[in-house]
């Protein structure tokens, strides 16, 4: 073969190496992309949640919500979870109450590498069928003495000076409380943020996900 075939051959050659690691560039691309647009924030939470659903995943969060579901059943989807992100809220306790191993349970199996926001419960007054909501939120209140990366966002107080954000039942949302327990919960997650106690994995909430 004569040196001007050689180079010609050697040519093809880097052209063709050049051609399958461009293609595995781009094979790898969509991963890629799905992990930098994964959610921030996963919310899992009862009926209550679910009259939010709009507002939250307007923020870009993946939200799971189901009507009658109890803090034992919301540990037992959160530990089939594949893969959590940095920030996690829960609103449970609504049906049935909760005490305090069933709130250490859900946090151990969300683990310290995630800020946990939880949201205490309102229920309403003067009725034998909720006499839970004070313990419930007693041991709600009690988990960043017990836990550092747990953060509680205050929806019995605020929906109490809001009573505009609860229906006719006194529990689950109005249009208007849609877009105040979203405020809520967004608030307490930069919160967490900013204090940063944990989270060793993800990222911070960007603008328009949650930050403001």
């Amino acid at each position: 073969m004569t040196s001007t075939g050689v180079w010609l051959a050697a040519a093809a050659l880097l052209a063709a190496a050049g051609a399958a690691g461009s293609g595995s560039a781009f094979a790898a691309a969509p991963a890629d992309t799905q992990q930098r647009d994964r959610p921030s924030v996963f919310a899992i939470g009862d009926s209550v949640m679910l009259g939010a659903v709009g507002c939250m995943e307007a923020r870009g969060w993946a939200v799971d919500a189901l009507g009658n579901r109890q803090v034992t059943a919301a540990e037992m989807q959160l530990r089939a979870a594949a893969d959590l992100p940095a920030q996690v809220v829960v609103h449970a306790g609504t049906n049935g109450g909760a005490d305090r191993g069933d709130l250490a349970a859900v946090m151990r199996t969300i683990g310290r590498g995630h800020d946990v926001v939880w949201l205490t419960i309102q229920l309403p007054d003067g009725t034998s069928r909720y006499t839970f909501e004070e313990s419930t939120n007693e041991a709600i209140r009690a988990l960043p003495d017990r836990f550092p990366n747990a953060y509680v966002a205050d929806w019995n107080q605020a929906s109490d000076e809001h009573p505009e954000w609860t229906g006719g039942d006194g529990i689950h949302l109005t249009v208007a409380g849609c877009r105040g327990y979203t405020r809520l919960i967004a608030r307490t997650l930069r919160d967490a943020w900013e204090t940063h106690h944990y989270v060793p994995m993800g990222r911070p909430l960007a603008v328009g996900n949650g930050a403001g």
